[in-house]
């Protein structure tokens, strides 16, 4: 499993986001059915379907981070 993941964030990082035509080649690669990999994928939050922006800001929405101010670093982000 580690290295088919790393296998994923290389082709990633050369094309930004995982092309159809190489998630194809991998699992032909790994002898696995192509809808097992998309779980795979689906899992990992890092993993991109699509093209994305250079830049993404995630938030946390959990407790710890509401007591850190999280909600007010949201809408100071939204209002830039």
């Amino acid at each position: 499993m580690k290295i088919l993941l790393e296998e994923l964030y290389k082709t990633q990082e050369k094309f930004g986001y995982l092309p159809e035509d190489e998630l194809k080649r991998i699992a032909v690669e790994y002898t696995m059915p192509e809808a097992e990999l998309y779980g795979i994928i689906s899992f990992y939050t890092r993993f991109y379907l699509e093209p994305v922006e250079k830049f993404i800001i995630r938030i946390c929405k959990s407790l710890s981070c509401g007591i850190n101010h999280a909600g007010a670093i949201k809408k100071a982000v939204e209002a830039y």
